[in-house]
């Protein structure tokens, strides 16, 4: 047991002296947070509204996001698309990103509080989704993200997942670090997620997650590389540094900064803020596993590409009026918009990044945002 957890996404030795010097403030809404998460209902793929067409109530179904009933048929099939405005068919609070964030939050405030009750809250969330005989979920997503009258599953429905999971690779190793996790609970998990990642590396929806160019691909190489940390699987983890690079940045990213596959959607704005959060993720795991470029001055951007699209998106964040694209939900950029400004502060001092992010949480926000609570680095 350590009191520096081995966390995924960011440093443990940052978590600690944050925690050395938590303000009151910090504390309060970390308990707060917590105390919320412990009134929250089972978390567990046997709990979900939809099921799979396989019948087994241990394999994860999905409805995808943007697919609609067709209003042209009696029986609304086939469904048809409408990007950007969430179905109602998918809607459900039972959700892996429930449960992850719930397990990281509960874990967070056991770090900071030394509240074993939170400890072994943040456990049984894992245990239940994962691990607990009669509500696990079967350790592959054939079955995410399903097109009613087109398809029982896509690829594209692992980012469900893909967004989350090194968050729960974080709750883990916090529980790890405080002693409320069994040895014999965090070998089955470590166990789930090898299963799942080798299902995802060599099923057919896996493979074609993978060749995903825009933010599917994206959170599909930061699911890779956060799992093969937490695995302790380096040979997967120094394929995914070498290449994600080459591959997500240099390949999807013009030399403005500007995203075109971000751009061509509804919430333009939104998924460009999104997939720099993946990238930002990537680059801060990369660089603690030696691979420091992903935050280097790269001589196509003439600047550190991540920083380079952050600079590229702000001016329209601040004005978009101006923005040339399509933004349907603007509502939705604000804290996205802070993590990122946040995140360079982290990296780049002295540049007014920290100013910036504070003025949009000032007037956006009457809480610490989540991003607040832990290192962005």
């Amino acid at each position: 047991m350590s009191n520096i957890p081995k966390t995924v996404s960011f440093s443990g030795d940052l978590l600690k002296k944050m925690k050395e010097s938590a303000t009151p403030e910090l504390l309060s809404a970390v308990k707060a947070k917590a105390e919320e998460k412990l009134n929250t209902p089972l978390y567990a793929v046997t709990e979900r509204k939809w099921r799979a067409v396989s019948g087994n109530p241990h394999d994860y179904s999905s409805i995808s996001t943007y697919w609609w009933p067709n209003p042209d048929t009696p029986d609304g099939l086939p469904y048809v698309r409408r990007d950007g405005y969430t179905t109602p068919a998918a809607m459900d609070p039972i959700t892996y990103e429930a449960m992850a964030e719930k397990a990281f939050d509960l874990a967070l405030a056991a770090y900071y509080l030394d509240n074993e009750e939170y400890g072994r809250a943040a456990e049984k969330t894992l245990y239940d989704w994962h691990l607990n005989p009669e509500t696990y979920m079967n350790p592959h997503a054939e079955y995410s993200q399903a097109i009613p009258g087109i398809s029982t599953g896509r690829g594209i429905g692992i980012i469900d997942f893909s967004m989350r999971t090194f968050i729960v690779f974080d709750a883990a190793a916090i529980l790890e670090s405080l002693g409320y996790i069994s040895a014999e609970n965090l070998a089955a998990l470590k166990k789930w997620y090898t299963e799942f990642t080798d299902w995802m590396l060599t099923s057919e929806k896996g493979i074609d997650e993978g060749l995903e160019r825009n933010n599917h691909g994206t959170y599909y190489d930061l699911h890779m590389l956060a799992t093969a940390i937490f695995l302790n699987r380096p040979s997967l983890a120094k394929k995914i540094c070498q290449s994600a690079y080459e591959r997500r940045i240099k390949c999807e990213m013009e030399p403005s900064g500007a995203q075109p596959l971000e751009l061509a959607r509804t919430m333009a704005l939104v998924y460009s803020l999104s997939n720099l959060r993946a990238y930002s993720i990537i680059a801060n795991m990369a660089e603690r596993v030696g691979y420091p470029e992903y935050w280097q001055t790269d001589e196509k951007f003439g600047d550190s590409a991540i920083k380079k699209a952050v600079d590229y998106l702000y001016p329209y964040y601040k004005n978009p009026e101006t923005f040339p694209y399509q933004e349907i939900r603007y509502e939705k950029t604000h804290l996205r918009m802070a993590r990122m400004l946040a995140c360079l502060d982290a990296h780049f001092d002295g540049l007014g990044y920290g100013e910036r992010a504070s003025e949009i949480i000032a007037a956006h926000s009457t809480e610490i945002p989540d991003f607040m609570r832990h290192p962005l680095k």
